[in-house]
C-alpha cells in the first residue's frame, strides 16, 4: 500500500487540519491509511492491531461488510 506522498508531505498536510499534526493517541510519525476489521494500516503498508479502536468501529471493527453495503445502498 505504498503511497506517493513522502513523510514530510503527509506531516505538512496533517498539520493543516489537526492540532500538532495528529490525534494524540498515535505516534505522530505513523500515518494511518486505512482500517479493516481489528487492524489499521499505515502509509507504508505496516499492519497494527487497533487497540485504540475509535467510537465508530468499536463494535464491528473497520469496514464491516454489512455496514459498507448499507452505506452503499443509502448513497444512491
Amino acid at each position: 500500500m505504498q503511497h506517493s506522498a513522502s513523510y514530510a508531505d503527509l506531516q505538512a498536510r496533517a498539520k493543516q487540519y489537526l492540532p500538532a499534526g495528529g490525534f494524540g493517541n498515535f505516534d505522530p510519525s505513523i500515518f494511518i491509511a486505512k482500517g479493516e476489521g481489528a487492524y489499521v494500516y499505515d502509509s507504508e503498508g505496516n499492519r497494527y492491531i487497533d487497540f485504540l479502536i475509535g467510537s465508530g468501529p468499536m463494535i464491528l471493527g473497520h469496514g464491516h461488510p454489512e455496514v459498507v453495503e448499507a452505506v452503499k445502498e443509502q448513497v444512491s
